[in-house]
């Protein structure tokens, strides 16, 4: 998956024994192993983003300075740390 090549609307997902977990100024996620964080055994919720677009998409009030690209987690509008969208796939390539 390229970001470049994302569409609004997209539906991602972390890859296999990926987690997606909150920064701590709230306004970013990342992506991490899930061994890393919780344990070996421990079973994670289907976690599922929705990319929204780039920053001239999104409110003024959601901005993180060294991101372009946004998502909607939980509710909410997050950046994605750069670092994290190599551990992200699409849920459902359109046809």
């Amino acid at each position: 998956m390229k970001v470049r090549d994302l569409k609004k609307g997209q539906l991602l997902k972390p890859k296999e024994s990926f987690m997606i977990f909150e920064g701590y100024s709230g306004q970013w996620i990342n992506v991490g192993r899930i061994k890393h964080y919780f344990g070996e055994n421990r079973k994670i919720e289907d976690q599922v983003i929705v990319y929204i677009g780039q920053k001239k998409d999104v409110s003024k009030n959601v901005r993180v300075p060294w991101s372009d690209r946004y998502v909607l987690f939980r509710g909410m509008v997050f950046a994605v740390d750069p670092h994290g969208w190599r551990k992200l796939e699409v849920v459902c390539e359109s046809q």
